[in-house]
């Protein structure tokens, strides 16, 4: 192993004054695919490699390249605080580098640096360097603004990266890169947001600095495209508890509402829709009852958009919305409670399942599957009569499940995918197995291994069985006998070759 690193310290401590650097790096790189694990790890922390980074400095772009390959390999194996005390100048001088896979170098290092909140205040220390980040965050090519827009988000997510990012310097660098042009300002807009969502102070922090203001302004703006990327980007932060009730405390969400209700123009209404669903139906499921009482015109301009409107893909987003609120049990009855809405939403999905073009039928079934979801640990009396109540809204059990049993053996892999995952739900509930068992050829059809075609549908009819054979109700449904064939089909694996 001496023997090894003697070669490398004496190769790297040549290196610059060398007039084949090329080979040299070539080299070096090739002995290091002949070092285990251990023997990388020692060598590494063994050498000084300054000279590879000086390696840097020139136009070869071969050379450039080698120089990264070399200092990514020691790189990977060293602990980023070393990296960050020992090779600080010269991250630094390679952020400023010409060269994108420099830029990226440095950006991949600091990027695992700041996922250690340790390092922290060692990070913070590093002003010239941060200030360069977030130069970078200009930069035209996004293989460098990416990451150092993460690398930005995970130290602001600290209070001391809060502090440190927010400084004078640092926000002067920020407001001049977000003015350079819109994918700049909407990438520090990002960093801002994602900050917000984080905690508290983090939201302080952006209100306090003008930037989540300035962010809320966009909302105002003729530009629809910054509109929609704003709506994007506040979603998120609607979805904390703090993040909504700043967004309510400063008019944001009411501001909305009007939107979606066409109040401000239909013209204008039209390029939004998709967006303020979205919104809407995230924070609706986050928190059903008071979105439902508060929003009530919001919540009934999507409920109207799934009786009315002509858009299939906009029908599609709607009844998904209505399906997302349902995936926890306060969501369900909170929809229970509006009587007419599942109604109408069972009818609109019976039409979309049977009828419409396959790729609107599969996200048709998908959201029938998310609404009559039932976790066994949410299956109380109460719970499992609402979602059979809904079920049988589609219409006769009989017809319902003969076709859905249909559908599982048309030639159309979505299709078959999309109803497994369905019949997988319903495997869950007790009535539903009853349903299952009273259908003609299902039980067979299900236990049939040899009709799938893929691994996809090979794991989903698993995912079926296994449900039956794991739930505490299949016995008292199908009989102890069918209930040893479930299990039997379980621990044969989802693969089984008879």
């Amino acid at each position: 192993m001496e023997t090894n690193l003697e070669w490398f310290q004496k190769v790297i401590y040549d290196i610059t004054h060398d007039k084949n650097v090329v080979n040299n790096l070539s080299n070096i790189l090739i002995a290091l695919t002949a070092l285990n694990s251990n023997q990388l790890k020692y060598t590494s922390s063994s050498l000084n490699l300054s000279n590879v980074f000086d390696c840097l400095n020139c136009s070869n772009k071969e050379q450039i390249d080698l120089a990264c390959e070399v200092l990514k390999t020691f790189f990977k194996v060293q602990d980023p605080a070393a990296i960050l005390s020992q090779y600080g100048i010269s991250m630094l001088r390679a952020l400023n580098h010409p060269n994108v896979e420099v830029k990226e170098l440095v950006l991949q290092e600091l990027n695992r640096a700041a996922s250690e909140p340790m390092l922290t205040p060692r990070l913070c220390e590093e002003r010239d360097l941060l200030l360069c980040v977030v130069t970078c965050v200009g930069h035209e090519d996004n293989s460098v603004a990416r990451p150092s827009v993460q690398f930005l988000v995970k130290l602001g997510s600290t209070l001391e990266g809060t502090k440190s990012l927010f400084s004078t310097s640092m926000l002067e660098t920020l407001n001049r890169v977000a003015q350079l042009n819109d994918i700049n300002r909407f990438r520090v807009y990002e960093i801002i947001v994602e900050i917000s969502t984080v905690f508290q102070p983090g939201l302080e922090a952006s209100r306090t600095s003008g930037l989540l203001d300035a962010v809320l302004e966009e909302l105002k703006s003729d530009d629809i495209l910054a509109v929609l990327n704003t709506l994007e980007l506040i979603t998120k932060l609607a979805l904390t508890h703090h993040g909504f009730q700043y967004l309510e405390s400063h008019g944001v969400v009411r501001h909305l509402a009007e939107k979606l209700c066409g109040k401000e123009g239909e013209a204008f209404l039209s390029y939004f829709l998709l967006g303020l669903v979205k919104f809407f139906g995230n924070v609706a499921q986050l928190r059903p009852q008071e979105t439902f009482h508060d929003y009530p015109e919001a919540m009934t301009a999507i409920f109207r958009i799934i009786q009315e409107d002509a858009d299939q893909n906009l029908v599609l987003v709607a009844l998904e919305t209505f399906g997302y609120i349902a995936t926890t049990t306060h969501g369900k009855w909170v929809l229970h409670k509006k009587g007419i809405y599942m109604k109408e939403i069972m009818n609109r999905i019976m039409e979309i399942v049977f009828k419409w073009p396959t790729d609107s039928r599969v996200r048709g079934l998908n959201v029938l599957a998310n609404l009559l979801r039932l976790k066994v640990s949410d299956q109380d009396t109460e719970m499992l009569a609402v979602v059979r109540e809904w079920f049988n809204l589609l219409g006769s059990t009989d017809h319902v499940m003969t076709k859905v049993g249909d559908m599982a053996q048309q030639p159309f892999p979505e299709i078959k995918l999309a109803v497994l995952m369905l019949l997988q739900v319903l495997a869950e509930q007790p009535w539903s197995q009853q349903y299952i068992r009273n259908t003609p050829g299902l039980l067979e059809l299900l236990l049939d291994r040899n009709s799938d075609s893929t691994m996809l549908e090979k794991t989903a009819r698993f995912a079926v069985i296994e449900s039956l054979a794991e739930s505490p109700t299949s016995e008292a449904v199908f009989g102890e006998e069918m209930v040893k064939q479930f299990k039997r089909f379980t621990k044969e694996g989802a693969v089984y070759v008879q």
